[in-house]
């Protein structure tokens, strides 16, 4: 009985010094109707893609930016081709869908596997997103890398060490063959002077 008193006392003290005690919670999903258009419509900002690649990965960068009035569901697919010939490489899809909030900005990242392939290519883009529950929009760009594998760095470096190699050890064997000449005295020359003959004619 005193030990039931004391937990109401403490219980009334509790509320008096402005403490609620929970008894029990229920969780509800409770649907809100916002008058007004949704509008979802993705911005290009950048799209960031090295120049110049020395390995075999190549890594391309897309940021967008939401400027509608609601959620956007997007995702990502790029394309690499040959940049002298125009012929398909390669296809990139990003197939995990990135929802963009209103005024936000999101990137968007994709990978290549270049392996032993070299050279120029071009990478056309797209970032794909739903306007509404049946049609989509695209937003496109491409930019260009020249991609160098590091045996091809390697094979180079080793060519031109060979090349000097080659030029030194030449020029050694040139001037062992070619020792100088030692220089020779110039030959005493002497001048006498010239003696004139007259002859008297009688």
């Amino acid at each position: 009985m005193a030990a039931d008193l004391a937990h109401e006392r403490l219980g009334a003290a509790r509320r008096a010094r402005g403490h609620l005690d929970v008894v029990n919670e229920v969780a509800a999903l409770i649907p809100i109707s916002v008058e007004g258009d949704r509008l979802r419509l993705l911005e290009l900002v950048e799209h960031h893609l090295p120049t110049v690649v020395i390995g075999d990965q190549v890594a391309g960068t897309i940021r967008v930016k939401n400027t509608g009035t609601t959620l956007v569901s997007a995702w990502v697919e790029a394309d690499v081709r040959n940049a002298f010939t125009g012929e398909p490489v390669a296809n990139i899809q990003v197939q995990d869908r990135t929802r963009v909030a209103s005024g936000a900005s999101r990137d968007f990242v994709y990978r290549w596997e270049s392996g032993v392939t070299g050279g120029w290519f071009s990478v056309p883009a797209r970032v794909t997103y739903n306007r509404d529950n049946s049609t989509t929009a695209q937003l496109d760009i491409e930019e260009r890398v020249w991609v160098i594998h590091p045996y091809v760095v390697a094979l180079a470096v080793s060519a031109l060490l060979f090349g000097l190699l080659t030029l030194f050890v030449g020029r050694r064997r040139w001037a062992a063959r070619n020792p100088p000449q030692p220089a020779t005295p110039a030959a005493a020359v002497s001048i006498s002077p010239s003696t004139s003959t007259t002859k008297e004619l009688q």
